[in-house]
């Protein structure tokens, strides 16, 4: 082993084993901390070993391929919450105090990444100590996020982080070889801040989450190899890709259209209708645009069609009085189907006024609940 080798993998094993004895030992980290780690990791680097430029060639080339990627998959993604459900995301103006961290231990790590793998890239024991590395850097900022407040038991925290971290950086480490590090992080910072920027995400099991985390960069990992091994190369996909970003647009606006009337984080929701107690004017199968303004009880009409809380349930009836019920405002509602029978809501309980309908749009979501 040359004498630079052993350099590089003098400074490896050190920060394992403190990274180790940090996190896991003496439970040290916070993310500030790991932060503070990999800037020192990067101020030894300089100062023993080198920093490498960045590379140049293909980078936009690279950058459009991740960006028709990562677009594609939220198509794909939120698709499937508008099939199964959308739940809200701690989203808030608080997230800046997790995405600043979280925003700098991913362009750190990135950095890290291409200078110690340009370095050791002919090595194979030493590619491999420093993947092992970047995995541990995930596993230690985890640990100070993930786990904060929370009982995981070693198992789901294997799982949840672990296998997902392995495929990342593989993949990662592969693809700075032939990048460098700014198409890499532009990637990473998207796949993983979304979840803090976009307010709604879909209800998915932890051991399907699991599963996209790990396949989702490995299919990038064959999708960049796909259109480099093609015969005119990535400079020549350069309008393809483009052109492809222009027609996914389309898709991206219609999607977030419909989030923005299913999350129910803003003024109008929509909600499937499930009978036909409301027919004519409310079918089964249609969509009911439900305008969450309208709930002041001195404001609401007789004849007006509501929508109210009953457990766990939404449902839809017309006001047909309003009055007291020991001191308290309430109001009597009635199907269109059923006249006869009349049901007391509370005030409280009114979640809106339904607006205006869309014909059929919501049978996918009947269908996969019934």
């Amino acid at each position: 082993m040359k004498k630079s080798e052993k350099k590089i993998l003098t400074i490896i094993i050190s920060m394992l084993i403190l990274s180790f004895l940090s996190t896991f030992i003496m439970r040290l980290p916070s993310e500030y901390f790991m932060i503070l780690f990999l800037a020192v990791f990067i101020i030894i680097w300089k100062w023993f070993v080198g920093i490498n430029k960045p590379i140049k060639e293909y980078r936009e080339d690279y950058i459009l391929e991740m960006s028709v990627y990562v677009v594609t998959f939220f198509i794909v993604y939120y698709l499937f919450g508008l099939l199964v459900g959308l739940t809200k995301t701690n989203y808030s103006v608080n997230n800046l105090l997790t995405i600043i961290p979280l925003t700098i231990f991913l362009i750190e790590k990135e950095i890290i990444r291409y200078q110690v793998l340009s370095k050791v890239d002919k090595h194979f024991e030493l590619t491999a100590l420093s993947v092992f590395l970047f995995i541990v850097f995930d596993l230690c900022y985890a640990s100070t996020t993930i786990l904060t407040g929370l009982e995981y038991s070693a198992l789901v925290y294997f799982l949840s982080v672990f296998f997902p971290a392995t495929a990342t950086n593989i993949v990662y480490s592969t693809l700075t070889k032939k990048c460098g590090h700014i198409p890499l992080i532009f990637y990473s910072l998207i796949i993983n801040l979304f979840v803090f920027i976009i307010p709604v995400t879909p209800i998915i099991p932890i051991d399907m989450q699991v599963m996209i985390n790990f396949f989702l960069p490995i299919l990038l990992w064959v999708r960049i190899n796909y259109f480099e091994n093609r015969s005119q190369g990535l400079a020549k996909n350069r309008e393809y890709n483009r052109i492809n970003l222009s027609i996914l647009i389309v898709p991206i606006i219609i999607i977030g259209t419909m989030i923005y009337f299913y999350s129910g984080l803003f003024r109008f929701y929509a909600i499937a209708i499930g009978t036909n107690n409301m027919s004519p004017e409310l079918s089964k199968g249609d969509i009911a645009i439900v305008d969450k303004n309208r709930t002041d009880y001195n404001k609401l009409e007789i004849g007006e069609v509501i929508a109210y809380k009953k457990g766990n349930k939404i449902m839809v009836h017309r006001i047909v009085e309003k009055t007291k019920e020991y001191s308290e405002e309430v109001f009597y509602t009635m199907s269109d189907k059923d006249p006869n029978v009349k049901k007391l809501v509370r005030k409280e309980d009114v979640v809106g006024t339904i607006h205006f309908k869309l014909r059929f749009l919501g049978y996918p979501t009947l269908w996969l609940n019934s």
